[in-house]
């Protein structure tokens, strides 16, 4: 499998794993911390993973683009932009966009974005890495074959 194939099963995995862990949290936990904290920090991983499903090229700003977003949505909490659409008895956007504004979840977003950040930057130093060893190695191998001539 081609390191572009390898990354994108990845990422889908990641990605299934945490809306897996979203949707646990959703519907057996009512707390005040996991739920409404640690769900907002999982999320933008969520939106991270499944954009990089479809987004093959390294965008290194994807985790501000992310926080941006994240932060319209608690925008358009802020100015209840769904109530004065009369969208507010819709539940896939009150899913979507969230009812109740809250400086906190800005916070567990910009949180999240830096994890995500973090990650990003391993992961594509990573790869960078095992394609250096691999074109050393296809180098390498070209060499013996020409000596062999």
């Amino acid at each position: 499998m081609s390191i572009m194939g390898e990354i994108m099963k990845k990422n889908v995995l990641i990605f299934v794993l945490l809306l897996c862990i979203e949707i646990i949290i959703a519907i057996f936990v009512h707390d005040n911390f996991v739920r409404p904290y640690l769900g907002d920090v999982i999320v933008v991983a969520l939106i991270y993973f499944f954009l990089k499903i479809f987004i093959k090229k390294d965008i290194v700003l994807l985790p501000v683009y992310i926080f941006a977003f994240s932060f319209l949505t608690e925008l358009i909490q802020y100015f209840d932009f769904l109530e004065r659409l009369k969208l507010e008895d819709n539940r896939i956007l009150n899913i979507i966009f969230g009812s109740t504004f809250d400086l906190k979840d800005i916070l567990c977003y910009g949180i999240g974005c830096v994890l995500v950040f973090v990650y990003q930057y391993r992961d594509i130093d990573k790869r960078k890495s095992t394609i250096k060893v691999k074109d050393r190695f296809r180098h390498q191998d070209n060499k013996s074959k020409q000596n062999k001539k």
